[in-house]
């Protein structure tokens, strides 16, 4: 499958551009990006021979797939564009900045007959298969309990805020629009959507952009429940505490705990299910499972693979971040 990439900043760099890299099933054909010098680098590490700062020359090449890696605010208008064109379309977490807008994208998509895809890499993290697999032991699921947190904050030991990060929530930016949305997929991945979000608060800091004062939202506490049953989910995700990735579902017959990568030094894959999974388990590294990623989505587009995030899971997932956002700016709670 031949891609073109939209926005190819440091995220392409370091795990899109490298996973059609090692894949024998992708190619890429070109990549667009406003920094020319930039795109030069890019496209002599890669060997990319089609470079532009055009997304408009971008689709005049003869292209299977788009994918886009631009900024958030970005998503929505760069995917009817791209759908626009009759690609197939694979477009970084979150979709879009609201639900309205991505079902504008799932509407636009059928309309064309084109298959988009959403960036929710973490489905293909080995542990998360394994408890896709394993989940219907456990019974009926009564709570999950998450926790996704970085320190984007800590210049020495944690990943820094991109420019475009240190935007108005408004623009898509904040920790529920990197951390939160992952974290909400994979509660709708394994356990489904019949969930309604109950409570959320938030805890914010202030950056100093282009002379303003913006309030970035950079821990969020989300509390899920059952809209048929008394189950409940616990989800924290942070851009200032220590690293840790770590979900538990508990089960009427069982508790399940695993963990899975994020970030490129996050190399542990541990599920705890039984004795024997644990032996079986294996460290592995992030490009592999970006590949994996991408190859699905391949397989996806061909009608061959299940279980890849689609635009219309994605509506769910927006459709509850809209939810956190309501309850943590009301000001009246």
């Amino acid at each position: 499958m031949d891609f073109g990439i939209i926005g190819a900043g440091l995220y392409a760099k370091h795990r899109v551009l490298p996973s059609i890299a090692s894949s024998t099933r992708a190619n890429v054909v070109s990549i667009q990006r406003r920094d020319q010098q930039a795109l030069g680098e890019l496209a002599k590490q890669f060997g990319v021979k089609h470079l532009t700062s055009s997304i408009d020359e971008l689709l005049a090449q003869k292209l299977d797939a788009v994918w886009i890696c631009s900024p958030n605010k970005l998503h929505h208008t760069q995917a009817l564009q791209a759908i626009a064109s009759k690609r197939h379309v694979l477009v970084e977490k979150p979709a879009a900045l609201n639900q309205s807008q991505v079902a504008q994208i799932s509407a636009a998509a059928k309309k064309a007959g084109v298959y988009v895809g959403v960036g929710f890499c973490c489905r293909y993290s080995p542990s998360v298969v394994a408890a896709k697999q394993a989940i219907a032991s456990l019974g009926e699921i009564v709570h999950v309990s998450g926790i996704l947190s970085i320190n984007r904050r800590d210049a020495v030991s944690g990943p820094r805020y991109l420019p475009w990060m240190l935007e108005a929530e408004g623009e898509g930016t904040g920790v529920l629009f990197d951390l939160g949305c992952h974290a909400l997929d994979l509660l709708y991945h394994l356990t489904g959507d019949d969930w309604a979000v109950e409570a959320a608060v938030k805890t914010d800091f202030n950056s100093e952009v282009s002379a303003e004062d913006i309030r970035i939202t950079d821990s969020a506490s989300i509390l899920m429940k059952g809209r048929k049953s008394e189950r409940t989910a616990a989800i924290f995700v942070s851009h200032r505490s220590a690293r840790s990735s770590e979900f538990a579902l508990v089960g009427t017959k069982g508790t399940m705990l695993l963990g899975f990568p994020f970030g490129k030094d996050s190399l542990q894959s541990l599920t705890l299910i039984s004795e024997a999974q644990v032996q079986e388990t294996k460290f592995f590294a992030d490009c592999d499972v970006q590949r994996d990623f991408l190859e699905a989505f391949v397989d996806a587009c061909g009608g061959k693979a299940k279980g890849f995030p689609t635009i219309d899971d994605s509506i769910i997932v927006q459709q509850w971040m809209d939810q956190v956002r309501k309850l943590y700016n009301d000001e009246r709670r």
